[in-house]
């Protein structure tokens, strides 16, 4: 949130009529929300954070107060350490084309998103967070996507990588490839110790060239052996032949992988059927999850400075007691010093005025 937003604020004139309209610049708010923003895991949790508005409705102001702490009292109890996730948004406007495949990266977000709701669930199902009743409100408006999620583990490795067993076809596919590749090694060797006998290499270890293995042949036995010459070295006295028996099991393996990624865009596609109709709950589950990770980011921000939740009063007036400003005492934290806290209290009389320099330190 830019300063000149700020002073777009019309509601902050009117948000006690005991302070300026300029409280908030006289306050840091955009500096201290930049700090609270640093500890979301997502940009658009960030930009969420950044970009908030503040608030002159009562029960609205209670209803985030009594929710943040809340959450700041299961923090205490049960750490939610949500998982880096990014935005969903461009890849459910796309899934809601019928017959449209995602690719694996689309997919490995969608996980992420629905790892960390069902994260969350875990936390708040335990017998524990029974009086959490506004993040059990929360926590309904994420969809029941467990299958969805279940299927993705299914299908995905942790290496983000499509898993062998991810259905019989890709699993048969994927021992016959390995079966070719052993082959291909063992036969290259056997190629290696006889041709190597007979005087036909050169010296120097196998290479490799356009991703296949190769002899290094001397130029004048080139004719003695059937294969196919890659590349030849830049003085001519050496040629890179693949024999003729791994052209063939080579062109077996290019078969058998242009079988595994037809196999792996049917395994996309059957997923992608799956989740089509549930497209738009996916979107809206994001949205949720945005929300989750900001409001977890200036909980935790709270708690990194010793924040504690408010009393509300509809009358003009406001106390302070055992007072620090976030960012000094942050300042002061790092360089190991004291913050003492001020105390203060205004009414509708009581003319405001702000001075930064009374603010003390003390060495610990």
């Amino acid at each position: 949130m830019t300063t000149e937003k700020i002073k777009n604020y019309k509601q902050v004139e009117g948000l006690c009529k005991i302070l300026p309209s300029t409280i908030l610049d006289d306050l840091d708010y955009n500096e201290v929300i930049q700090f609270a923003a640093q500890y979301a895991v997502s940009v658009d949790g960030q930009n969420m954070i950044l970009n908030t508005e503040i608030s002159t409705q009562f029960d609205e102001i209670n209803y985030w107060l009594n929710r943040a702490d809340q959450l700041r009292l299961l923090l205490k109890q049960s750490p939610i350490q949500l998982l880096g996730f990014e935005s969903i948004i461009a890849d459910v406007k796309l899934l809601g084309i019928e017959n449209y495949i995602l690719d694996i990266d689309a997919m490995l977000r969608i996980k992420s998103l629905l790892q960390n709701i069902r994260n969350i669930r875990e936390i708040l199902k335990t017998p524990l967070q029974d009086g959490y009743h506004i993040l059990q409100e929360e926590l309904l408006k994420f969809h029941d996507l467990n299958f969805i999620l279940d299927r993705l583990y299914k299908i995905i490795d942790r290496e983000g990588k499509i898993h062998d067993h991810a259905s019989p076809a890709l699993l048969s596919i994927r021992q016959q490839l390995k079966s070719k590749q052993n082959e291909i090694y063992k036969t290259f060797k056997k190629h290696v110790t006889q041709y190597r006998q007979l005087g036909y290499l050169a010296e120097g270890e196998e290479s490799v060239r356009n991703g296949r293995l190769v002899l290094r042949v001397l130029s004048e036995y080139r004719r003695q052996i059937k294969g196919i010459i890659h590349d030849e070295s830049e003085s001519g006295k050496t040629v890179f032949l693949e024999p003729q028996e791994l052209v063939e099991l080579n062109n077996d393996i290019f078969d058998l992988e242009s079988e595994e990624r037809k196999e792996i865009q049917k395994i996309l596609s059957d997923l992608c059927k799956l989740m089509h109709p549930y497209a738009e709950d996916l979107g809206m589950d994001y949205v949720n999850l945005v929300n989750w990770d900001s409001w977890l980011a200036k909980v935790k921000f709270s708690m990194s400075i010793d924040g504690l939740k408010p009393e509300l009063s509809q009358e003009y007036q406001m106390s302070i007691k055992d007072g620090k400003h976030p960012l000094l005492f942050l300042k002061l934290k790092e360089l190991n010093k004291k913050l003492v806290p001020f105390s203060l209290y205004l009414n509708e009389k009581t003319e405001y005025s702000y001075f930064p320099d009374l603010m003390q330190v003390e060495s610990l």
